[in-house]
């Protein structure tokens, strides 16, 4: 079992990789290591500016 300090890096890296890497598989893992699993996605865009755009659009635009 990783201890504490190792869970904490790998939480840290993970949640950096979901700003600079593709958000799906960021998320993804990020998701697996808190202990959830899910088949359901969505056909979104997975760069974090055109994810946040499409968001924004949904939400029916900046407020």
């Amino acid at each position: 079992m990783a201890s504490d300090i190792q869970l904490r890096t790998r939480l840290e890296d993970a949640l950096k990789s979901t700003a600079t890497g593709d958000l799906r598989t960021s998320a993804r893992e990020l998701l697996s290591m808190l202990g959830y699993a899910s088949n359901k996605t969505l056909d979104w865009p997975t760069q974090p500016q055109a994810f946040a755009r499409e968001l924004e659009s949904l939400l029916g635009g900046s407020h």
